[in-house]
């Protein structure tokens, strides 16, 4: 599984992490420009990264989106790497230890998270 983060999207999951209510905060490096395509400001947790490769569509702003993936080989010139398990999740999301099954279609057994304190 490999989810494209952009602007919207990373305002969109932090009014969902922070139940639903919109603020006024702002997102630190929202379109991952930042040092020329970093997660600079991002906390991340398994496999995530900034891109410019052609492998996705062109980012909906700039040049560089972000990429959380559950397992990449590198076969397309991506960065190669795997997910954490659920327990490493939840302990980096901050989330009550077994609550990720709930949230989807049962069990984790791998992920890639990325994060931002917004306040």
């Amino acid at each position: 599984m490999v989810i494209r983060m952009n602007n919207k999207s990373a305002a969109l999951l932090a009014a969902f992490v922070s139940g639903g209510t919109l603020s006024q905060a702002q997102i630190l490096n929202p379109s991952f420009e930042a040092g020329g395509g970093s997660l600079t400001s991002w906390g991340a947790s398994g496999h995530a990264f900034a891109t410019t490769t052609a492998l996705f569509p062109t980012p909906t702003q700039s040049t560089h989106e972000a990429v959380v993936a559950t397992d990449l080989d590198g076969s397309f010139g991506e960065p190669a790497g795997t997910g954490v398990s659920q327990a490493t999740a939840e302990t980096f999301l901050g989330l009550t230890a077994g609550s990720l099954p709930g949230v989807g279609n049962g069990n984790v057994t791998k992920i890639s998270s990325i994060d931002q304190t917004v306040t």
